[in-house]
């Protein structure tokens, strides 16, 4: 084979990445204020150019992972399982609150063809706050006006509430 034909079969074998098809959503779910992961927390990926919903259930490291994600916005929510919490608090007199909570965070995501995009999604810890002077249990550092499951708008818990886009593809080749 002449040293010519090489170059020739290269190209012809090659095809460019954004050509290739979907794309892939993978992450972590942690808590914020230990920064461990989540195990078992479930992850739904929600269009917001078409209304796709995909659940996920985060694994016992709090990864999550997706392929063959179409293109487009997405709403990414994680709900941490609910748990029983204890909770004290000694100033100015002790306070005990006990109860299952269940804590929610989202963010939004743009996604293109053939990304992979990394997330990381943290969770908020229960807090007590006294509330008409009894303790109270309550998850996350604000009130959201609306179930962030149900909300277009991303609810973050310590994140930016848009995940930084994916290295693009788009000026790589694949040689087959």
């Amino acid at each position: 084979m002449s040293a010519a034909a090489v170059p020739a079969l290269l190209l012809a074998g090659s095809v460019s990445a954004g050509a290739q098809g979907p794309a892939t959503i993978r992450g972590v779910v942690y808590s914020c204020g230990s920064g461990a992961a989540v195990a078992d927390a479930r992850v739904d990926l929600r269009g917001l150019d078409g209304g796709r919903l995909t659940h996920l259930t985060a694994d016992a490291h709090g990864r999550f992972a997706r392929v063959g994600v179409e293109p487009g916005r997405y709403l990414i929510v994680a709900f941490a399982p609910a748990r029983r919490a204890v909770l004290t608090a000694s100033s100015p007199r002790t306070s005990v609150a006990v109860g299952t909570v269940a804590a929610t965070a989202s963010r939004s995501a743009l996604v293109e063809t053939d990304d992979v995009l990394d997330v990381r999604i943290g969770i908020p810890e229960p807090q007590l706050q006294s509330i008409d002077g009894r303790p109270t249990l309550f998850v996350g550092a604000r009130a959201h006006s609306s179930d962030p499951s149900v909300s277009d708008d991303p609810h973050p818990a310590c994140d930016p509430p848009t995940v930084p886009m994916a290295v693009s593809t788009a000026n790589r080749y694949i040689i087959h």
